[in-house]
């Protein structure tokens, strides 16, 4: 997502939509459905970190929560989908 940087949250909502949206896969779509909400509500770029497969520690930049963002899924279940 360091591409998404420099965006607008409209710009951020178009690339995800671009990059990802013509997966066939529901909960692949579920999570371009939940990415692109983040981009339109505002939601902060944060940095984070994970291991991977073969006990490499790497960084990378996500969208995080904004207050917009939380307030809309707590009206019931939300699914963020699994990134493709």
């Amino acid at each position: 997502m360091d591409i998404l940087s420099d965006k607008t949250p409209q710009e951020r909502a178009l690339y995800i939509l671009g990059r990802y949206g013509a997966t066939s896969q529901e909960h692949h779509a579920r999570w371009v459905i939940d990415q692109t909400l983040r981009a339109l509500l505002g939601c902060p770029l944060v940095h984070k970190s994970a291991i991977d497969a073969s006990g490499a520690h790497y960084e990378y930049l996500a969208q995080g929560d904004s207050p917009e963002y939380l307030a809309f899924i707590s009206g019931g279940y939300w699914d963020k989908g699994v990134p493709p």
